[in-house]
């Protein structure tokens, strides 16, 4: 396993607090970053290199590590630096907007430059986000979003 990859993808979870993950099932392939199965994980490594598409897929190692939604779900639940969205900021972040601060009541404090799971009030996981700061307020600015995918086929299909 290629360990500079895989120390990105731990930084990136360690973000979020002291997350639970199965580090040992992450494969790494052509920069791609998969989560598989323990018992396949002998089985995945046979595969020619090419041909690698199995397991959920986490995210790119590109300069940085690049989450999916994926990731951010399974990370969501046991992160600690989230915010809530109230219904209607929550569909607006959803469409790909960003929050401001008086839309929000973090329960903590979040340093400039650092990232947030975004979740509803139900605590279901919108995306992600990362905190900057103009000269009036904070913003998050959407980093990604449940919508993304929907945005994407969208543009496709023009």
């Amino acid at each position: 396993m290629a360990s500079k990859e895989l120390e990105l993808v731990r930084s990136f979870i360690e973000e979020f607090g002291d997350i639970d993950f199965p580090y040992e099932n992450i494969i790494i392939n052509h920069r791609k970053v998969y989560l598989a199965l323990p018992k396949n994980k002998k089985l995945i490594e046979t595969i020619p290199e090419d041909a690698l598409r199995l397991g959920v897929f986490l995210g790119e190692v590109k300069k940085d590590f690049t989450a999916s939604m994926n990731l951010i779900e399974l990370i969501g639940k046991q992160a600690k630096k989230k915010i809530v969205l109230k219904e209607k900021q929550a569909w607006l972040f959803s469409c790909g907007r960003d929050v401001f601060s008086e839309e929000i009541n973090p329960e903590f404090t979040i340093k400039k430059g650092k990232k947030v799971i975004v979740v509803n009030e139900k605590d279901e996981i919108l995306g992600l986000a990362i905190h900057i700061k103009n000269k009036k307020e904070d913003i998050y600015k959407n980093i990604l979003d449940l919508g993304d995918y929907l945005r994407r086929e969208q543009k496709k299909r023009k």
